[in-house]
């Protein structure tokens, strides 16, 4: 019964040391188990920052693509006048400094525009002595006209004394009254075309030629035609 008792005993003392160590165990594995954790839950995002760090110092920093373009704002060019280019200056993408030339026109049209305006000016000025010898003209057969006028007036009263003394009959004196007449109605007209030949002239017949409106806007045009 010792026996049995102590080998009972004996063997509880083995069967409880047998569960004594599978209790230490259960109580150190929890241990592990939670160490393991924190330290893949450090492990994790210390991998992400290390990688990500190392991402970025070997390339990361740059976008790269096979199929990309750099926008750039774009501006439009043009001339202050309108022409047919002939000549280009620059290259693409070459830098430019500011009032470097980029392209040329074609200069012909503006030369020919040039000298029909020089022409315009020429003629401008020619028809203004043109008209200056038409007022002198005007102005020589009023006074003319004038000069006849007196003549006849003359004649005129030369007939009227011969009538009243019976010297001369009344046709002469029709007759005279008639040419007096006439040569009154040719001041009139002669008046009049010098004046028409003033007012060609601007009203002045004494202002400079490149004063008149005619010859100013041909000068502007010249100008223009020079300045394009």
């Amino acid at each position: 019964m010792t026996e049995k008792v102590n080998g009972m005993n004996a063997e509880t003392g083995k069967m409880k040391g047998a569960e004594a160590v599978p209790a230490t165990a259960a109580v150190a594995a929890p241990k592990k188990r939670k160490t393991r954790a924190r330290l893949l839950m450090a492990a994790v995002p210390l991998a992400l920052v290390l990688g990500g760090g190392a991402y970025w110092l070997t390339g990361g920093r740059y976008v790269t693509t096979d199929n990309a373009y750099v926008h750039q704002p774009m501006i439009s060019v043009s001339a202050d006048v309108s022409g047919r280019i002939t000549e280009v200056d620059v290259k693409e993408n070459q830098p430019i400094a500011a009032g470097a030339p980029i392209f040329k026109l074609d200069p012909e049209p503006y030369r020919i525009a040039e000298a029909q305006a020089e022409a315009a000016l020429a003629s401008a000025r020619l028809t203004v002595e043109q008209q200056r010898a038409a007022y002198a003209t005007a102005e020589a057969q009023l006074d003319a006209a004038r000069n006849i006028l007196e003549v006849q007036d003359r004649e005129q009263e030369r007939q009227q004394a011969l009538v009243k003394r019976g010297v001369n009959s009344a046709a002469s004196l029709d007759d005279a009254t008639v040419a007096t007449r006439n040569a009154s109605n040719n001041v009139a007209i002669a008046q009049r075309q010098r004046d028409a030949a003033a007012a060609a002239l601007g009203g002045d017949p004494s202002a400079e030629t490149d004063s008149l409106p005619a010859v100013r806007a041909a000068i502007a045009q010249l100008d223009g035609a020079r300045h394009a």
